[in-house]
Parts: structure tokens; sequence; C-alpha cells
């Protein structure tokens, strides 16, 4: 997910800057000669202009995106309401959450629900063991929270293939993760292969893997925002409805589909509520009469993104 922090102050970028950032976040390890051509610039300015927005905070890391489910893991997603208690307790609550392998990202919303925590657990009866933990010893801190199990995505650029990781695999994808960018020698010298062992790999993983770059859009003077749909159907043809949205339209970034109170859990960018308003008209109109009911949230702040083996 992209880096939030409400904090920091947007920083003017023009279209040439955002359209290296789109194609950083479709292939972070593109040459600067590709992007270039892409982008229609000359191969050292496009190298200069993602120096200047690297140097800038605009481009956060260069990463990767998998699937969790061919690690071995469910993915979770939990909605804390929080009560207004002494900033120890909240604390103590917070530290639990950053500490906890199993909680892989956390998100800050200044909405109804205070915190976004994305678990991923082996299985269901491993959740329930962690929320228990939660519930027992956090009690006087959790107001309220909902429940919802990933079942599907609409922007996983690729279909994900299974891919059997071996050890060198999980060292080589551990690098990436920090780094995605990072040079064939560099890899080699770090898990002790030779370059085109490593290319060989890399070419393995093409249908696991998305090379990406985490973006601050608050700096790119954009918010976050999480609208959250029950649908009345949502059948094939919603799907599709819904992937061509998110492919039409870069303010979409992403959807997944989710077994819970609600079915859908979008995450948006707009630059001000007025822009926000039109996606939600959008959104609307694609779907007619078929939306029983949607809430929406604006992130705040990234508390945790944790990516790698864990």
């Amino acid at each position: 997910m992209p880096t939030i922090n409400e904090d920091d102050l947007p920083i003017k970028l023009d279209s040439y800057d955002r359209a290296i950032l789109n194609e950083l976040e479709i292939n972070s390890r593109i040459s600067f000669q590709q992007l270039g051509k892409k982008v229609r610039l000359a191969r050292d300015t496009a190298a200069y202009r993602v120096k200047k927005l690297e140097a800038l905070g605009v481009i956060d890391k260069y990463t990767i995106k998998t699937n969790y489910e061919f690690l071995g893991f469910q993915e979770y997603i939990v909605l804390f309401q929080l009560y207004e208690t002494e900033s120890q307790e909240l604390q103590g609550f917070y530290d639990f959450l950053i500490n906890q392998d199993k909680a892989v990202e956390i998100t800050a919303y200044t909405d109804k629900w205070d915190l976004r925590v994305v678990f991923h657990t082996h299985d269901v009866h491993e959740l329930d063991e962690l929320l228990s933990e939660i519930n027992n010893n956090y009690y006087h801190v959790i107001s309220d929270q909902e429940i919802m199990a990933k079942a599907g995505a609409f922007r996983f650029r690729k279909d994900a293939v299974n891919y059997d990781f071996d050890d060198k695999d999980k060292e080589i994808i551990n690098i990436l993760f920090k780094n995605s960018r990072e040079s064939l020698i560099n890899i080699a010298k770090q898990v002790n292969m030779s370059s085109d062992a490593i290319m060989n790999r890399l070419r393995k993983y093409k249908d696991t893997l998305v090379f990406t770059t985490d973006i601050n859009y608050n700096k790119a003077g954009l918010h976050y925002y999480t609208i959250l749909l029950r649908m009345k159907k949502f059948t094939k043809k919603e799907e599709a409805k819904l992937s061509e949205l998110i492919v039409e339209n870069k303010s979409f970034l992403k959807a997944i589909k989710v077994i819970g109170n609600w079915n859908i859990i979008l995450s948006v960018l707009a630059k001000d509520a007025r822009e926000f308003h039109l996606l939600i008209q959008k959104l609307r109109s694609v779907f007619s009469q078929n939306i029983r009911d949607f809430d929406t949230l604006i992130a705040y702040k990234e508390i945790k993104n944790q990516k790698g083996f864990h």
C-alpha cells in the first residue's frame, strides 16, 4: 500500500513526475532508458527526476508485492474503534501490534474506526487465538471491532502462479522487499550465487511477484480513502465492472473482496473532498441501485507496513 502521513506537506508535481511515478509503480525494476522512452524524456532527465522524487520523499521505497496465500497465509482485516483513554494504555496497545509479526499493516484513520490492521495467519484458529489475546489484554482500550476475511483481489497486476519457494528464494525475495531495484550483482553477493542464477530465479518469479514502488501520496498532494461497500448482489458481471473501473480510473488504487459485514474494500486517492465526492458518484453510477450501503474512511497515518517472509 502507499505510504500515508497527513502531516507531510504536499509537493508540486508536474505531468512528467506523475507519469514517472505511475511507471515505477507498475514496474520498479524498469531501466532509466526504458522509463525515459515511456514518459518521453531523455534517459538522464528521467534518472534525474527519479533521484529528485527520492530526495523529496515522494518515492518512499522500492519493493515487491505477492499473493501471501502462496506463502501459506490467510489475510484478515480488522477495524478497531478505541476508547478515549490514557495515552499510556493506548501506547501499550500500539506497541503490542507493532511488535506482533502477524500484524503486517497498521493504518490510523480519522473516522468512526481508529485503526485498520491487516493480519496474516495460517488459519482462522490462529487468528482467533491472537484476537482473544488482544481482547483479553486490551478490553479497556477497544470499544468495538469488525473482522473481515480477504476472499479475492481486483488489482494484482498479473494472474499469480503458485511457485515453490526454497530458502535461497526467500533470501532473494527478502532483499527485493527492502529494495526491488537492487542490482543483480549485489543480490548475487548477498546470497552467494551467480548473477545469471539470480536472473533465472527472477524470471521464475515474474508471474508470482510484482515489482512496485511505495509512493508517499500525501507529499504528492493526494489523500488516501477507504470505501466499504455492501452490495445487494455481486455476480461475475459486477466483478468485471469493478475490475474495469479500477483499470480505467487510476484514482481507484485497488479493491479486495471480503467475507464479513462488507463485501468490498476499495482504496481510493483524491486531492480533496470535491474530487472524492465525484469518485463516489462515479462508483454509484457504475453500480446503479446495487449498492445496499457504504461507509467512507480517510487514512491519517501508516503506522506499520511489514513486508517479507515472517
